[in-house]
């Protein structure tokens, strides 16, 4: 890694059934589009696959990477 080059801000996703995903997901992109840091959202990825078709940044995943699985 770089000097100048920064890691990824890491973060949970929170209950699936509240706000917490769509939350998460936005202050990823918020972030991804102010700065170019990547985030890691650790949570259900099939969560995080349908809060972003949801809010219409299912192309652009680019901005998060996602840590656990569905069953």
């Amino acid at each position: 890694m770089s000097v100048g080059a920064r890691k990824p801000l890491a973060g949970v996703v929170g209950d699936p059934n509240g706000i917490g995903p769509e939350i998460a997901v936005k202050a990823a992109q918020a972030l991804h589009a102010s700065s170019g840091r990547r985030s890691v959202l650790v949570g259900d990825a099939f969560l995080v696959d349908a809060v972003c078709r949801q809010l219409d940044i299912a192309g652009d995943r680019a901005f998060v990477v996602t840590l656990g699985t569905h069953s």
